[in-house]
């Protein structure tokens, strides 16, 4: 979805040029002909090119249609040649030969092909082919003929030695530059020596056999990946339940073997786009399935519009050249917001910096820093660079400063080597003191101390600061005398909840205790109710399933402000993996950004989570690593699934059938999903794999 441009309508009635009552190419039915393909399709009226007919009409005839860009959303008008002489128009001979003849372009230089239908005409040569595209049926192509061959035969003369055009040869518009040099039967024979070579391939007889067993479901299938729109694929998906089976994952996957035997990367790609929405569905629901790519779509139509605002003020002052913008823009402020928003729209870098305009704090730079890396990177740097060197040049020297102060900040944070969600565990920690704790802390970064020889030389010198700091440990420290006696009962209860349908009781009584309890009381035990609720927060059947996972990973980060990799490796590793799953599952935001939230957090988990220390912890998290790359959408798809394939056989190597039977038959199954979809290695070889990991699982 989404490389073609979109068909609302086909062709319009020719009415205005010639007598016909009804549209020149519409089926015997009455239907466009092309419904369902993805091009988005209003009509103009007809074009009429050349001069070469009868009373100097035109043989080549093509029409005008309104397109829309699926990647813009841009509106332009294209001609698409319907009949085309060679005589007449070599031109576009030339352009049936290299097969661009139906290639359309947008004002932004997005390029799609149509699948429309041509007649193709040769006097010389005697040579009538109608080459029609995939998608149109041996009905179609019959009375797509028939109405084309009528209008040739209008714009003709009769002369001797044309009865060549009573019977056009029909051909997929692929071979038609092989069909125009005679040389039609010698590809034909390769294509069927290729098709013999793939008929004998048991994957492909395999996937074939699948195909023919759920015919209908594949026609579904087809119609629901041809849509033109999120929106449409995804109320499409809601009315049509069979999509969620197993079955339908099972006719995806063949299809999806049918496209790589055919070399057909498009089709891969929307193929797996569509079984990943399918299991995403299943598994978290239609609207989380569906959710990054509605959103983008909307991103895309409101990145058009700023474009096409852009573009129509820039007409309407007449400006053609970076010269004449530059010289309109102290005139017409209105231009550089215009240009603002639509860079911001199309830049994720100057999206982050416009961000880093509105922190108010060192704290928020270093929290920002966390969500957008980027700013980090030699790009991010000197993007801001030249945004501030822009400001002073133009004299909005408050603008300049503002940043670079923020930009300071990041180049702190870049020179320490320090990780950025260190560094926000280090502010928040520090923010949580109390003001004589931090005061200590400052005199002693103050003396430059940088070990633990220097540090324990300059208390020796410095007794106030060590009474100081031992005020500090002493009001952290933790005891069971410091639970008061209600709290103590309430976490008697919560330790009984451990049942699905308990976790609302959980939430509210976790939340009841950190109404009772302060972090300052005591860390350790706010921080591990912060952990409590966000667990039942996770599994909470009840309430919104985006707004539970939302509190839950508010809940994990407030436990991780106490719960640092320093003072408490075992539960930061734990939180870590927690916090992981729970942007693995998230609903709201950008899924790929989820993802790759995971991957970070499981990869954390596993700085603590050795083999060696903690085997079983260690084999969980990478089988839930795993998982997240066989689901990852950045990065190359191909080496997303080796990983996974990775993590499961390290897991596996804990997880053995006798010590850890369920959690061996688990892992065996996600691996055999993992094999199944493997671009890397022969197919064959790989779906042998699947199958014996699946056969595996089922032993036990």
């Amino acid at each position: 979805m989404g490389r073609l441009f979109s068909l609302r309508s086909f062709f319009p009635s020719f009415a205005d040029e010639f007598d016909s009552s009804e549209p020149l190419l519409q089926s015997a039915c009455g239907n466009p002909i092309m419904q369902g393909t993805s091009w988005e399709w209003k009509t103009r009226a007809s074009l009429v090119c050349g001069a070469q007919g009868v009373f100097g009409m035109a043989i080549s005839f093509s029409q005008t249609a309104l397109l829309t860009c699926p990647q813009c959303n841009t509106p332009f008008d294209a001609d698409i040649w319907l009949i085309v002489d060679a005589g007449e128009r070599p031109d576009l001979v030339a352009r049936c030969h290299d097969g661009s003849i139906h290639v359309v372009a947008c004002p932004n230089n997005h390029s799609g092909m149509l699948p429309a239908p041509l007649l193709y005409h040769d006097r010389a040569k005697q040579q009538l082919f109608l080459a029609y595209p995939q998608n149109m049926s041996e009905e179609q192509v019959q009375e797509v003929g028939k109405q084309l061959v009528h209008q040739l035969r209008n714009q003709l003369l009769a002369l001797p030695n044309s009865g060549y055009l009573d019977a056009p040869r029909a051909l997929p518009i692929e071979l038609l530059p092989a069909a125009m040099d005679d040389k039609q039967d010698e590809v034909m024979a390769e294509m069927q020596a290729q098709f013999e070579k793939l008929r004998n391939d048991p994957a492909i007889a395999a996937a074939a056999r699948v195909l023919q067993e759920h015919r209908a479901l594949g026609e579904t299938i087809q119609e629901w990946i041809n849509l033109d729109a999120w929106n449409t694929s995804k109320e499409f998906l809601a009315t049509h339940p069979e999509l969620l089976t197993n079955d339908a994952d099972l006719v995806l996957a063949a299809m999806l073997d049918l496209a790589r035997a055919q070399d057909d990367a498009d089709a891969q790609e929307d193929l797996q786009v569509h079984r990943e929405i399918a299991r995403d569905a299943r598994e978290n629901g239609i609207d989380a399935a569906y959710e990054k790519y509605v959103a983008r779509g909307a991103n895309d139509e409101r990145a058009s519009d700023a474009r096409a605002q852009l573009q129509a003020r820039l007409a309407e002052l007449n400006i053609h050249s970076q010269q004449e913008l530059e010289r309109a823009l102290p005139d017409h402020p209105e231009l550089q917001e215009l240009l603002a928003r639509a860079m911001r729209q199309e830049n994720p870098i100057l999206q982050a910096i416009e961000k880093l305009m509105e922190t108010r704090s060192p704290q928020e730079v270093i929290q920002l820093a966390r969500i957008y890396p980027l700013l980090l990177d030699d790009d991010g740097m000197n993007a801001i660079r030249e945004i501030i060197s822009n400001a002073r040049e133009r004299g909005d020297e408050g603008m300049a400063n503002h940043l670079q102060e923020r930009f300071a900040i990041l180049e702190q944070i870049k020179a320490s080597g320090a990780r950025p969600d260190d560094l926000a565990q280090i502010a928040a920690i520090e923010q949580s003191l109390d003001d004589e704790t931090r005061a200590a802390i400052e005199e002693l970064r103050a003396l430059g101390i940088s070990n633990e020889q220097e540090l324990q030389a300059a208390l020796e010198k410095r007794p106030d600061l060590r009474a100081k700091l031992e005020r500090a440990a002493q009001a952290s420290a933790v005891s069971p005398g410091d639970v008061p006696d209600d709290v103590r009962s309430i976490l008697q209860e919560i330790s009984r909840l451990t049942r699905l349908p308990d976790m609302p009781r959980k939430i509210e009584l976790c939340r009841a205790a950190l109404e009772r309890i302060t972090r300052e009381q005591n860390q350790n035990l706010w921080a591990g109710l912060n952990g409590e609720l966000a667990n039942a927060l996770n599994q909470n059947p009840q309430g919104s399933r985006a707004e539970n996972l939302e509190e839950a990973i508010r809940h994990y980060e407030l436990a991780l402000e106490v719960y640092t990799r320093v003072a408490f490796p075992e539960q930061w590793s734990g939180t870590q993996n927690n916090l992981a799953n729970a942007y693995k599952n998230r609903i709201r935001g950008e899924r790929a950004d989820n993802l790759e939230e995971a991957i970070r957090h499981f990869e954390l988990a596993l700085e603590v989570y050795t083999r060696a220390a903690f085997p079983t912890d260690w084999a969980m998290t990478q089988n839930n690593l795993a998982n997240a790359y066989r689901n990852r959408i950045r990065g190359e798809r191909a080496e997303n699934l080796e990983e996974a394939i990775r993590h499961f056989e390290l897991a596996l190597e804990v997880y053995t059938r006798a010590a850890f039977p369920e959690q061996w038959a688990t892992t065996q199954n996600n691996l055999a999903l993992a094999y199944s979809d493997r671009i890397r290695g022969e197919r064959a070889d790989n779906l042998e794999e699947a199958i014996r990991h699946f056969e595996l699982a089922l032993e036990v």
